[in-house]
C-alpha cells in the first residue's frame, strides 16, 4: 500500500480502476433515467452492478436496500466495490411546494452525506465516488459564459447543488476521488 504523510496507509490505492478488468460498481438512482441506461451499459460491458434501492418492491437479488431519509445504509454493502455512482434524488419535475423543495434538498444532501460517510468508514473504500449534481448550481446568469470554475449562483437550485456537492466531503477526506457530475 502507498503511504501518505506520517505513515498513514491509503487503502484505496490498492485497487486502482483500470479498463482491462470488470469492476463492481454500486449505483444509487439505478432505476432513474440516467441510472437505468448506465446499469444497462455497465452490465453489457461485463461489469457487476450493485444497485442501491430505496423501495423494497424494486429490490432484486444482489440489490442493497438503503433509506437515506432514515439514515440507513450498511457500509458493508459497499465492501469490495470499486466505484460508486450516486444519482438518487427526489424528482424535480413537480410543483415546487414548500414540501417538495424540502424533499428535493433533503434527498440529495442527506443521501450524499450518508453514502459519503459509509464510504469513508470502509477499510478499503472504493477508488471513486461519482456524485450527481446539477447545473443549477450556477443559478440564472442569463447569457453569461460559465464553466466548472464559476462561482455558485443564487436561488433554490444553486443552494441545493452547493450543499449537495459539499455533502460528498467525507469521502474526499478519506482519500476517495470524488467526481461531481453537473447535469
Amino acid at each position: 500500500m502507498a503511504s501518505r504523510g506520517r505513515g498513514a496507509a491509503a487503502p484505496h490505492q490498492a485497487h486502482k480502476l483500470t479498463s482491462s478488468q470488470p469492476k463492481v460498481i454500486a449505483i444509487t438512482g439505478a432505476t432513474g433515467f440516467i441510472g437505468s441506461a448506465l446499469v444497462e451499459r455497465l452490465t453489457a460491458t461485463g461489469h457487476t452492478v450493485r444497485r442501491l434501492v430505496r423501495r423494497e418492491r424494486l429490490r432484486r437479488p444482489g440489490d442493497v436496500f438503503w433509506d437515506p431519509a432514515a439514515g440507513r445504509l450498511d457500509p458493508q454493502a459497499l465492501h469490495e466495490v470499486d466505484a460508486v455512482v450516486h444519482l438518487a434524488g427526489e424528482p424535480i419535475a413537480q410543483r415546487w411546494t414548500a414540501g417538495a423543495k424540502h424533499r428535493i434538498r433533503d434527498s440529495r444532501v442527506r443521501g450524499t452525506e450518508l453514502l459519503a460517510t459509509a464510504i469513508a468508514s470502509l477499510p478499503r473504500p472504493p477508488q471513486v465516488l461519482v456524485s450527481g449534481s446539477a447545473m443549477g448550481i450556477y443559478g440564472d446568469r442569463g447569457d453569461q459564459e460559465l464553466d466548472e470554475t464559476s462561482a455558485p449562483g443564487r436561488g433554490f437550485l444553486a443552494e441545493v447543488a452547493t450543499a449537495w456537492e459539499a455533502a460528498a466531503e467525507p469521502a474526499a477526506r478519506a482519500g476517495v476521488r470524488v467526481v461531481k457530475v453537473r447535469t
